[in-house]
């Protein structure tokens, strides 16, 4: 059975342009504690600066649509996008409970994570910040995604 991956010409030339782009622009010699506790200031702003870059190419979300701020890309092309991003000596863009703050946006309707389940999570987790949209369910995103993209820049921009 093969299990390589074999990459379209498209998404061989993305990710040379994804490459060049990170060589540029991602932090280098940045220091994380051994022990997982959060950074120290300069380097969350740092970290906050080059996701900032990031959040402008739409790659923070890069399989959201552009008209709330994703990149708009297939699976394919994401796949791309987060192995490169491996590359980069950077906290995972997941790892919310230890390294910078995050938001999370919870659907107030959502039958699959009832609210009730965010509002335990935002008690132990204190990195994170919640907000809860009324009127959506457990794709927030798809439900209100002008409440979500105002959110998130308010979020980002602070």
């Amino acid at each position: 059975m093969d299990f390589n991956t074999n990459y379209t010409p498209e998404q061989q030339a993305f990710r040379i342009a994804i490459s060049g782009w990170l060589d540029e622009h991602a932090p280098k010699n940045l220091r994380f504690p051994p022990d997982g506790s959060p950074l120290n200031a300069e380097t969350q702003a740092i970290v906050k600066e080059f996701r900032l870059k990031l959040g402008e190419k739409g790659w923070l979300a890069p399989s959201w649509p552009r008209e709330i701020g994703g990149g708009g890309l297939s699976a394919s092309f994401d796949v791309v996008l987060m192995e490169e991003m491996r590359r980069c000596d950077m906290p995972s863009m997941g790892d919310n409970t230890r390294w910078v703050p995050a938001m999370m946006v919870w659907g107030k309707d959502d039958a699959f994570a009832p609210v009730e389940l965010g509002y335990e999570l935002d008690e132990v987790l204190p990195n994170v910040k919640f907000e809860y949209a009324d009127d959506a369910g457990h794709q927030v995103q798809t439900d209100q995604p002008e409440l979500v993209a105002r959110m998130a820049s308010d979020f980002f921009l602070a």
